[in-house]
């Protein structure tokens, strides 16, 4: 899991991405996009426009190996 900070979001065609930037020190990852899951992308654009407004890091599970790796799970943190 990585809590992370969302610098990009939205829907492009059928598919939404994520612009993510780990929050650890030193970040595995900085400014890397993700798709959401089909099923849920909805909501993960609900959570994801969340965390902008409110200035909130999410809690994500990613390969950050993997260039455009799929989100299927997202959680906004406090």
């Amino acid at each position: 899991w990585y809590v992370c900070t969302i610098d990009r979001v939205g829907p492009s065609g059928s598919t939404v991405y994520v612009m993510v930037s780990d929050t650890a020190q030193p970040p595995a990852f900085t400014r890397k996009w993700c798709k959401c899951s089909d099923d849920l992308k909805n909501q993960m654009l609900a959570v994801g426009l969340t965390s902008i407004t409110n200035d909130q890091t999410i809690s994500i599970r990613i390969d950050p190996a993997v260039d455009y790796p799929t989100i299927n799970n997202m959680y906004l943190n406090e």
